[in-house]
C-alpha cells in the first residue's frame, strides 16, 4: 500500500472474510476515487459480502468528497466484470499490465 491508500476488513465471525483497498484515482480524470483491490475469500464469494465491501468504500469516498469511482479488472475475469456491471459500472477504457512476462488486458469501470 502506498501512504494515503485506505482498507476496509470485512470480518465473518473471528475470521477475515475479505478486504478492499481504495483512495484517490492514480490517473488524471473526471473520477477522483478508486478501488484498488476488492478481495473476498472463495468461501465468502456469491453471499452479499462484495456488495458490503464496495459500498463502504463508495461511502468512505463520499465522506471524503471524492466525486466519481473508478476501479479495474483484468479483462477476463468474468465474476468481477459481472459484479461491477450489476453494481452500476459501466466500461470507460482498456488498457494492458505486464504481470509475470504475460500481458494481460485490463477494464476500467466507472460510476458518477
Amino acid at each position: 500500500m502506498r501512504s494515503g491508500d485506505n482498507i476496509l476488513v470485512l470480518e465473518v465471525g473471528r475470521e477475515i472474510a475479505g478486504y478492499a483497498t481504495w483512495g484517490a484515482a492514480r490517473g488524471r480524470s473526471q473520477y477522483q476515487g478508486e478501488i484498488y483491490e476488492l478481495y473476498l475469500a472463495p468461501v465468502y464469494q456469491g453471499l452479499g459480502f462484495g456488495e458490503i465491501l464496495f459500498e463502504a468504500c463508495r461511502h468512505a469516498m463520499d465522506e471524503r468528497r471524492l466525486r466519481g469511482l473508478i476501479c479495474w479488472a483484468l479483462a477476463n475475469n468474468t465474476p468481477a466484470i459481472d459484479f461491477y456491471w450489476r453494481r452500476g459500472g459501466r466500461p470507460i477504457a482498456k488498457a494492458y499490465d505486464r504481470i509475470g512476462g504475460a500481458k494481460l488486458e485490463k477494464i476500467a469501470f466507472a460510476w458518477n
